[in-house]
């Protein structure tokens, strides 16, 4: 038995059963909804950083 999946324009085999592949993709789907809210995280500081850094540019423009 096994499963015959598409990737990257490629055929591949996987003889693991089902349970495992749901298994593997649970966690895969834990690993990236996780690094998406790091991401965001991140996201929001890049922001406030970039908001603090026009603030500052325009008191800089200002005092010149």
């Amino acid at each position: 038995m096994g499963l015959d999946i598409f990737f990257a324009d490629k055929k591949h085999h996987i003889t693991s059963n089902r349970l495992q592949i749901l298994d593997l993709m649970i966690f895969l789907f834990e690993n990236l909804r996780q690094k998406n809210i790091e991401l965001n995280e991140v996201n929001k500081e890049l922001v406030a950083t970039q908001q603090e850094l026009e603030h500052l540019n325009k008191n800089i423009e200002e005092e010149v």
